[in-house]
């Protein structure tokens, strides 16, 4: 951990400097000079592991930082929401469409090496401008990529200095809004918790696998595994019943055909807008799952029963990790064998026999995820004003969630306003 004081001194006395890169708004932060003032003065060193030299840069193209970027999600810690495969397959998909800015934030030491990768962007409504991450609500985690050693040597001080760094860097904005916030990134603790005023908004949900499928289940309920086997017996019994991973493009296009009936199907008979309607929603997944289905970061999957496809999944691989993301399934006759759940079963047992060690349930706190899950995984928010709008919007945010919090709670309040969003929907 760097000492309050070193940072103090050495970390964010930021002079402008042109990047040479094709960068804007770049900032050199001269470390060494100040560590050794700040040493002779008994302040205390500097981590081993702590850089001489940061150098911040914003880069306005996903693409104009994509080498840069491939080369920190190889060697540092991120998950795979934070991937330019993903990101930037969402900004061309959708956030271009909605006119979002992209302000990647590169921190990187005096040789060039990325210490830390914020893929932000900017977004104006509401008569506001808004930084936030890229990735919307397609994005279960927002996160930045980060070395090791770097988010080790920062304590909540120099986190707070390093963003108003990264600010001054940036367009003028209304609000900075830092939403779906893992607690860590992979097994480290994410810096970005240093950050004031964080508030928890939710969890996301973990399974450590294990060697085998037979361990996994020791540490479960019996009687949920022996109801899942019988389920799968009767279901066996109509027809053959498997579990199919796509790879190749036809097989991809069939299973995402289905998925997407199944899960506009479901949506619609929960009141619940079409996922799918909203503009590029469609486009992203599609071409997420066409273009990486090889390589395996993107797994689609279906339970076939015969030749009839009863549910699917569209899913991430990443490191070690498999991200249990978009799942369907048909109901009405196949809701008796529970189809979703049989499928989420094959795709556990399908991570262990690959040696993946995670399987992620990602957020939501859905009664089901307890039943797999070993431990949760808090999620936080930073939300802050910049300007006088920018307050006065968050103030009013607030007022609102309390007021939809209150809503919740109330059970009246909460099936009128199911009845309306079923009828909205009709």
């Amino acid at each position: 951990m760097l000492e309050n004081a070193a940072y103090d001194a050495m970390l964010f006395d930021v002079a402008a400097s042109d990047s040479g890169t094709g960068a804007t708004g770049a900032a050199l932060i001269e470390r060494q000079e100040h560590a050794t003032a700040a040493n002779n003065a008994g302040a205390g060193g500097i981590g081993a592991a702590a850089p001489e030299v940061v150098r911040i840069e914003v880069f306005h193209s996903v693409d104009e930082v994509e080498a840069k970027w491939r080369e920190a999600q190889e060697c540092c810690a991120c998950y795979g929401f934070q991937t330019f495969e993903w990101l930037s397959t969402w900004y061309k998909t959708i956030g271009a469409v909605l006119g979002i800015e992209p302000l990647i934030v590169h921190v990187s030491d005096a040789r060039g090496d990325t210490l830390m990768l914020l893929p932000f962007g900017l977004q104006r409504r509401f008569g506001l401008s808004f930084i936030s991450f890229l990735g919307g609500r397609t994005t279960d985690y927002n996160a930045p990529i980060v070395r090791a050693d770097f988010a080790a040597s920062l304590d909540a001080g120099a986190v707070d200095r390093l963003m108003t760094c990264a600010l001054r860097q940036l367009p003028k904005a209304d609000v900075i809004a830092l939403e779906r916030m893992p607690s860590l990134i992979e097994d480290r603790v994410n810096p970005l918790l240093g950050l004031p005023g964080l508030k928890h908004t939710g969890n996301a949900w973990v399974a450590v696998l294990g060697q085998t499928f037979a361990d996994f289940k020791k540490r479960r309920s019996a009687k949920f595994f022996s109801t899942a086997a019988r389920k799968w017996r009767r279901l066996s019994e109509i027809a053959p019943a498997r579990l199919c991973i796509a790879d190749t493009p036809d097989s991809t296009a069939e299973i995402m055909h289905a998925l997407v009936l199944q899960k506009t199907r479901r949506l619609r008979e929960m009141g619940v807008a079409d996922l799918f309607a909203r503009k590029g929603n469609l486009a992203f997944y599609s071409t997420l799952a066409q273009r990486h289905f090889e390589r395996g970061l993107i797994q689609v999957s279906a339970l076939r029963v015969g030749e009839s496809i009863v549910a699917t999944h569209w899913g991430m691989v990443f490191r070690s990790r498999f991200y249990w993301l978009m799942p369907t399934f048909e109901t009405g006759y196949w809701a008796r064998f529970s189809v979703g759940g049989l499928l989420m079963q094959r795709l556990v047992e399908w991570s262990i026999s690959r040696g993946l060690s995670r399987f992620d349930l990602t957020i939501g706190d859905e009664a089901y995820k307890r039943l797999w899950a070993d431990h949760s995984m808090p999620h936080y928010e930073y939300i802050r004003g910049l300007t006088t709008k920018g307050r006065l919007f968050c103030e009013l945010r607030q007022t609102t969630r309390q007021i939809k919090n209150w809503a919740a709670r109330n059970g009246r309040i909460r099936r009128w306003a199911g009845m309306w969003r079923r009828r909205s929907n009709v």
